[in-house]
């Protein structure tokens, strides 16, 4: 015989090892035409002619054998030797030349999917992702460079663009998971190579427009909108870094959704605060923190009228102001009910009036704009109308619609 013999011949009795086998995996009694030869496969000794002691010869424990030797902890271990052994000796159950044998003979095949596996181990010849990834090689910007492009592509496995998102069907993702988050700031804009947090996973259409309003010039001169434009665009602030080695802005997939952060980066001007309380202001503190108002509406009006003068009422802040400001602290009197309010007082979200959305847009005109209603009444709902970790708009756009007039607070009033 010749090589090209041998080879058609090994072939063959790779394909119908099943015919030959013990136990449950045997298929010679229901394919007996397709089994008819494969007994040249057999020494004389009755022994299969081409097994090797080493390989799996019974297919009634397939799955955990496979999980077993084929799992990406395991592969981590010994670089895929024992699972590439096994999973030759299974070939034909992942042919695709027209002699798969997986439907023909599932049980022989129980858990050869686990094979696809080998695809997503470091391929010989490149560093891989565990060797370009140690902690000793993200340190330097060679180093980094190279774990980002080894873990390039898998960045489906952590994207927090839910249709890219492919974690849930790539068993390997969590085998490359740890390396890869070492590069934390250019994958996730945390600008900590040292650990990450994990992306909010839902990003609605539209975010992009929705930070342009948050993080427009005019909303930046509120603190509230200051304050959410922080929120929002700091976890992302490498897009904007002056320094080469932590800027991120080639990454489209983070930077091009928070273009609009750069306002934030560039702010310079003046947030505008309270200084001084007009007797309506007063008026305003007194009936949002009357007892009656907080039992029928909660804590959150009160709170937000007082926010101003945080720092005179020590429970409250810790940096108490009062002593130097007395008589500019005695001006919100009123909050000092706060401090006294034991939790089963506190009712964070007022009840929902069957006419909300009349009632928002009243509130939120610019004269509510301008003396803090429209925040009062949007505030305890501010998942409703804001993106990202704190968004609660997936799974409650009914509702959640009726907020969205609160988007006027990204607006200042001149």
């Amino acid at each position: 015989k010749n090589k090209a013999t041998d080879e058609a011949c090994e072939k063959m009795c790779y394909e119908r090892e099943c015919c030959y086998l013990e136990g449950a995996g045997n298929c010679k009694v229901t394919d007996k035409d397709w089994c008819d030869g494969s007994q040249l496969c057999l020494g004389s000794n009755g022994s299969e002619k081409n097994t090797q002691s080493d390989k799996v010869t019974d297919s009634t424990d397939n799955d955990s054998i496979f999980e077993d030797v084929c799992s990406m902890d395991y592969l981590a271990q010994d670089g895929g030797s024992a699972c590439s052994d096994l999973c030759a000796y299974r070939e034909c159950c992942g042919e695709d030349n027209g002699a798969n044998c997986i439907k023909a003979y599932q049980e022989f095949c129980d858990g050869y999917n686990l094979c696809k596996n080998l695809d997503n181990i470091g391929n010989e010849g490149d560093d891989g992702v565990m060797a370009a990834c140690t902690e000793e090689n993200v340190e330097t910007v060679e180093g980094l460079a190279k774990c980002k492009d080894a873990c390039a592509p898998y960045q489906c496995c952590w994207t927090m663009i839910e249709e890219n998102d492919c974690s849930a069907e790539r068993p390997e993702c969590p085998f490359y998971a740890e390396p890869c988050q070492r590069i934390g700031g250019t994958l996730t804009g945390t600008g900590n190579t040292d650990e990450i947090d994990p992306p909010a996973k839902f990003v609605p259409s539209g975010y992009a427009e929705t930070l342009e309003i948050m993080c427009s010039e005019t909303s930046l001169q509120t603190a509230y909108g200051l304050e959410m434009c922080r929120e929002a665009c700091i976890p992302h602030s490498c897009c904007f870094g002056d320094e080469a080695e932590t800027n991120c802005s080639d990454d489209p997939r983070e930077c091009d959704t928070y273009s609009a952060c750069v306002n934030l980066h560039d702010f310079e001007g003046t947030v505008s605060q309270v200084e001084a309380a007009t007797s309506d202001e007063i008026q305003a503190v007194n009936m949002a923190c009357d007892l009656a108002n907080i039992h029928k509406y909660g804590t959150s009006q009160c709170e937000h009228k007082c926010e101003p003068r945080l720092c005179c009422f020590a429970e409250l802040s810790p940096h108490n102001c009062y002593n130097e400001e007395k008589s500019w602290c005695d001006e919100y009197v009123a909050c000092k009910i706060l401090n006294t309010l034991t939790p089963n007082n506190e009712n964070a979200t007022p009840p929902i009036p069957i006419n909300l959305q009349e009632e928002l847009e009243l509130f939120c005109n610019e004269e509510g704009l301008a003396n803090g209603d429209c925040l009062a009444a949007c505030e305890p709902n501010e998942c409703c109308y804001v993106h990202g970790a704190k968004s609660c708009y997936e799974g409650n756009e009914v509702v959640c619609s009726q907020f969205q007039i609160c988007k006027n607070l990204f607006t200042a009033i001149p």
